[in-house]
């Protein structure tokens, strides 16, 4: 996943990495340091491409593929001479100038794409992948699966204003100016037999071409995307979605491309609720400028968003719903509601370790002092250790279902949960908040929910739940803690179980 400039909520706009599929052959567009092939079974590292805009209209792009080993990264991007060879050129000083970047990515109408050198023809993946066809067949088309976490908030480039669920209307509205709660959340299922998008909201139904939202899948429900420069834009039966109305309403309307149909793609951070465990109170910017732990309701001035920048671990901002960060002044130990950006005063990290299950306490980079409450209520970053006043439980509130990708791909059911899945499972997690600080993980049937079995491995039954806590490292990524005080693990060929004892690929989920 990566990310580009924020949008007016400040929150990180997801760039296009995408996977590229041969209509013939099936199989992926693959780089392996320089040589180009078509024979990726599955989304991984080598097949991912970043569809960057390459001219200022937004009609050619470079397609990049980045590899990191030992901390550094390097980004090979596809390139062709004017014989139409392809490969995958590392870009650097030496790069040569007889090579050429740029590509059309044109839609087909039907879902897929087809991939066209600017000055030569199109991307053929019979064979060798050559850019020597005049015509587009099934070896010239392409289907193209995009590889960001499919929970997302959206972004109207025409409002300026982001996407939620409105219950009481039942249609997906564009009037929030940061998307807050998991109404806010949107999920992009990849239908890989047609090509195309399911739009899902936070209740799990599915937006039609109409506006409406519906339980089943149906052809008004698949949409197919197209790439105008750094936007996205959705079309269904000849007509694209696009936002109208006072309201910002979601539905198919034209037959061409206007600010109104185009879209961006941002990262949805986790948000939620902290209890503390002194006074049982919740945490609230309700009153004044002071955080105080002074609450027994939750609503949006007591659901704070966690905000880890990229490449960071453990480094955490906290938002409120106002747009303003959690802070401190200099010298001084009160937490306030009014940070204006992320430095370093604004700063925390979450410690969980020799803590109770389900509890965390937090440490304000600026003083090094554990945050805790003073008798009133108000947060103030003074504590040297971890008592029940510098304890807290976080609730995590907007992922009323959760979908998780690991180093090898999404979680999904077989007979049991397994994690090298290449798109998103039908069986949706559906995410119980215990009040002891745990999750349960439940099937669309509420009697049904995680379960572990005598070899460790995990399946859902109305047998007696496995109990969960989440721990927050990095941007959108987790540990997951089983009962057992080890984390969910995964292993390349799907196996997964409660075995890991440190942070690293393996154990990190995407959520």
């Amino acid at each position: 996943m990566s990310a580009a400039n924020g949008t007016v909520s400040g929150g990180d706009v997801l760039q296009f990495d995408a996977g590229l599929i041969n209509a013939s052959s099936k199989k992926y567009l693959t780089t392996e340091l320089g040589t180009v092939n078509v024979n990726g079974t599955s989304l991984k590292s080598k097949q991912v491409w970043t569809l960057n805009p390459a001219t200022a209209d937004g009609k050619l792009f470079y397609l990049s593929n980045k590899v990191s080993k030992s901390g550094l990264t390097t980004v090979y991007r596809l390139t062709y001479d004017k014989y139409g060879k392809v490969t995958a050129a590392k870009m650097d000083d030496e790069t040569s100038p007889d090579l050429m970047q740029k590509f059309k990515v044109e839609p087909q109408g039907d879902g897929k794409f087809a991939i066209k050198a600017e000055t030569l023809d199109y991307l053929s993946g019979s064979g060798e992948p050559t850019c020597k066809a005049k015509s587009v067949g099934e070896s010239e088309s392409w289907s193209i699966q995009l590889a960001i976490h499919p929970q997302v908030n959206i972004f109207s480039v025409q409002r300026q204003q982001f996407a939620h669920l409105d219950l009481e209307r039942e249609q997906i509205l564009f009037n929030e100016n940061i998307p807050w709660g998991g109404d806010a959340v949107i999920t992009l299922i990849y239908d890989a037999a047609a090509s195309k998008y399911l739009i899902q909201a936070s209740d799990d139904r599915f937006l039609n071409a109409d506006g409406s939202l519906r339980a089943a899948k149906s052809e008004e429900a698949l949409f197919a995307i197209e790439f105008h420069g750094e936007n996205l834009a959705f079309k269904n039966g000849g007509k694209y979605l696009s936002v109208g109305g006072k309201d910002g309403e979601l539905m198919t309307r034209k037959g061409t491309v206007g600010k109104e149909a185009l879209f961006k793609l941002e990262d949805s951070y986790p948000q939620g609720v902290f209890y503390n465990l002194s006074n049982n109170k919740i945490v609230s910017m309700k009153q004044d400028i002071h955080v105080s732990a002074n609450q027994h309701e939750e609503t949006d001035t007591e659901t704070f968003q966690l905000e880890c920048a990229p490449g960071k671990t453990n480094e955490w901002a906290v938002r409120s719903s106002n747009g303003n960060y959690w802070s401190m002044e200099a010298g001084k130990q009160d937490i306030l509601n009014n940070g204006k950006s992320k430095d370093k005063a604004c700063i925390f990290e979450l410690v969980y370790e020799g803590l109770e299950a389900g509890t965390l306490a937090l440490r304000a980079k600026a003083n090094g002092k554990f945050v805790g409450i003073k008798s009133s209520g108000p947060l103030v970053a003074s504590g040297s250790e971890i008592g029940k006043p510098e304890t807290f439980r976080f609730k995590l509130s907007n992922r009323p279902n959760l979908v998780l990708k690991g180093e090898h791909g999404f979680i999904g059911l077989r007979k049991n949960f397994e994690c090298n899945r290449t798109t998103v499972d039908n069986e949706v997690i559906q995410v119980s908040y215990e009040n002891d600080g745990t999750y349960i993980f439940r099937g669309r049937d509420p009697n049904t929910a995680w379960t572990v079995d005598g070899e460790g491995n995990y399946t859902l039954s109305e047998g007696s739940p496995e109990k969960f806590t989440l721990e927050f490292m990095k941007r959108s990524h987790c540990l997951i803690r089983a009962s057992n005080g080890k984390l969910l693990e995964g292993k390349q060929h799907g196996e997964m179980r409660a075995t890991g004892t440190e942070m690293k690929k393996s154990t990190l989920w995407e959520f």
